[in-house]
């Protein structure tokens, strides 16, 4: 639950729009039947979507919350999207601001990290230099948008998640320093509740027992 919600960023959603690049044609997917039969009996898959990836049909086929792959042919391979085709769909569709920065990401980082382990790597990191300063991650197994933040965003991120959760990836990587912080401020608040509690039943005490001189 995020107790601020922010506007909606213009420029992010003509990027995650032109990731797919068409609309929904179910012509375009009259073999799907067939895949379906076929990776049943070669693959562990629970879900296939059917999409598109720079406005060319595409199969998604779904092996674990944290696992997916681009079906080819018979197959459903983890295969990675060219990271320069992505890009170049990312700085045509932010006209007219453009990238700034742009980079593969191969280990969690500050704004790009799941305490479960389920945010796929590698992904591709893109800096804008929008008004709203935008940066996103892309899945580079799905070519969708894995995580986008405005700076209002990314501020929000800290004041909330960060001192909410502690949600830092270097106390992540070092447990267990995030075990014993978050005790630590449990405990805190616990004794804090306990003394209100007592301030309260002494005051309670006061009021409704006579006072003995």
């Amino acid at each position: 639950m995020d107790p601020i919600r922010w506007p909606e960023n213009a420029v992010e959603e003509r990027i995650e729009r032109d990731l797919v690049g068409a609309t929904w044609n179910g012509n375009d997917f009259v073999g799907v039947g067939s895949i379906l039969s076929q990776l049943q009996e070669n693959s562990q898959m629970r879900e296939l979507i059917l999409t598109y990836l720079g406005g060319k049909p595409a199969y998604v086929a779904i092996t674990s919350p944290s696992e997916t792959a681009i079906v080819s042919g018979k197959s459903a391979a983890q295969i990675l999207l060219d990271q320069q085709s992505l890009t170049s769909i990312v700085s045509q569709s932010a006209l007219p601001y453009s990238i700034v920065e742009s980079r593969r990401v191969t280990r969690y980082e500050s704004y790009y990290f799941d305490s479960k382990n389920q945010l796929r790597l590698p992904a591709l990191f893109v800096r804008l230099n929008d008004p709203q300063q935008s940066i996103l991650y892309l899945d580079l197994y799905t070519g969708r948008v894995a995580r986008s933040y405005s700076r209002w965003e990314r501020l929000d991120h800290w004041l909330y998640e960060g001192l909410h959760d502690f949600d830092v990836p270097w106390l992540y990587r070092h447990r267990p320093v995030w075990d014993i912080l978050m005790i630590l401020c449990l405990s805190g608040g616990v004794w804090l509740s306990i003394t209100a509690v007592v301030i309260a039943c002494r005051r309670v005490r006061l009021v409704i027992l006579p006072v003995r001189n």
